[in-house]
């Protein structure tokens, strides 16, 4: 399941692997051999949610089949 994209790269992405405590991602891009360091430590499923429900609350609410319509309604704002 898809939780968030990370853009910093400019080619394909060889290897990525995490920290032992799981707050930090390395990935190693295949041409350049750029190798960057993402801080994970924000990216709660709290703050995830609440982004994802802030793109998607007016699709929701004019486009999503009836039943999920108010999934973002507890979500704030």
């Amino acid at each position: 399941q898809l939780l968030r994209t990370l853009h910093g790269h400019k080619y394909w992405v060889e290897s990525i692997e995490f920290s032992p405590d799981g707050q930090t991602l390395v990935s190693v891009e295949n041409f350049s051999r750029k190798v960057i360091l993402w801080n994970l430590a924000d990216l709660t499923l709290e703050s995830l949610t609440q982004k994802a429900c802030d793109r998607v609350r007016d699709y929701l609410k004019y486009n999503a089949p009836a039943e999920d319509r108010t999934l973002c309604d507890d979500i704030e704002k």
